[in-house]
């Protein structure tokens, strides 16, 4: 399912943690691209191209999640090149599901394994996401207009 694998590496991170501390031992902010793999009920893998921002930086690692989850880490830990979180995550169909991440970090690069578990229709369904991502660039491409449509007479 391609939203799982995004759960790892998404706008919208639910966690704030101080910026000081994180924005000089996690990653560095410009143009990144992920490689993304995940295992529930079908696979999927996906590459996807993102501008993490400043502002991003100090909670990207801290707390992945999208604008299909809304999660809660009750464990974290974010230090020393190694991220490992565990908590639970709900959808906006009201479907929830346990989370372990565990990876690691450098400035350019990270890599993070999630554990997934949750049920469907009464079954415990498990599976997994991983994400690999790598600093393509400092900068982020400028934003391409959007083509006007034309219009019909």
């Amino acid at each position: 399912m391609r939203l799982i694998g995004r759960l790892l590496l998404v706008a919208g991170p639910m966690v704030v943690l101080t910026a000081p501390a994180l924005a000089e031992t996690t990653i560095l902010p410009g143009f990144w691209e992920s490689k993304n793999h995940s295992e529930l009920l079908i696979t999927q893998d996906s590459t996807d191209r993102k501008c993490i921002t400043p502002a991003q930086v100090e909670t990207y690692l801290s707390g992945p999640a999208n604008n299909h989850y809304t999660c809660v880490y009750d464990h974290r830990s974010v230090e020393g090149g190694a991220v490992k979180l565990a908590g639970h995550c709900v959808d906006n169909n009201g479907m929830k599901m346990d989370v372990a991440i565990a990876g690691t970090y450098t400035l350019e690069s990270f890599h993070l394994k999630a554990q997934l578990r949750t049920k469907f229709a009464s079954l415990p369904i498990a599976g997994s996401a991983s994400i690999d991502a790598r600093r393509l660039s400092a900068e982020c491409p400028a934003p391409q207009p959007k083509p006007v449509a034309a219009s019909v007479n």
